[in-house]
């Protein structure tokens, strides 16, 4: 009888590893490529055909086109003080001829008298100011100064100098409402309508 010459293991020791040639791998489908695939005539990348056109060479006539057609760039703060600068020249001529009485007139040129209007006008801020006594007029009700100062919140009211100022200025305007609403209803009536033609023809002839 033969003996078996296979090493025996004893117990306790760790199974061998199997051998590459024992482990069986997985079967890898073939890749079918096309016939007319070839990588080395093939780029990484393709540019546009216009790109790759090389541009043609500037002649001195276009470059003087191109300079034509090209907007003037100018930035914006440029034209913002060019614009703040030309209106300003603008006002001062405005008033250098107003001052001057620059504009086709004679230097020996009398100051004109004011036209009917402009007197009328005139007339009627004279009797607004000097036209009706204040003693006529009823002054501002000292409760509506007190209902005003009410609904001033009490922070503002520690400055008491602005505060008299304010409310001396709104007894101010209230007297002059009320001779204007007097001297506009002196003059509807048509008595001082007829009374005022009659004065104007008088001046006129005059």
């Amino acid at each position: 009888m033969q003996k078996n010459n296979k090493p025996t293991r004893k117990k306790g020791q760790p199974s061998p590893s199997p051998s590459t040639s024992d482990v069986k791998l997985p079967k890898i489908p073939k890749l079918s490529m096309p016939e007319d695939f070839k990588i080395r005539t093939r780029p990484l990348f393709s540019l546009p055909e216009e790109v790759l056109k090389l541009p043609a060479p500037a002649t001195k006539a276009a470059k003087l086109q191109a300079a034509k057609l090209a907007p003037k760039k100018k930035s914006s703060a440029m034209q913002s003080f060019t614009q703040m600068r030309k209106a300003r020249e603008e006002f001062r001529l405005k008033l250098v001829n107003l001052i001057c009485q620059i504009g086709g007139e004679d230097e020996n040129h009398e100051v004109s008298m004011p036209t009917g209007e402009e007197q009328n006008m005139l007339r009627y801020y004279y009797y607004l100011r000097y036209g009706i006594d204040t003693i006529h007029v009823a002054p501002l009700d000292n409760k509506i100064i007190l209902r005003v100062h009410n609904l001033i919140s009490p922070k503002l009211k520690k400055w008491k100098e602005t505060l008299f100022t304010c409310t001396d200025e709104m007894r101010e305007d209230f007297m002059m409402s009320m001779k204007k609403a007097i001297v506009d209803f002196v003059l509807k009536d048509p008595n001082t309508v007829r009374y005022l033609i009659k004065l104007n023809l008088s001046l006129k002839h005059s």
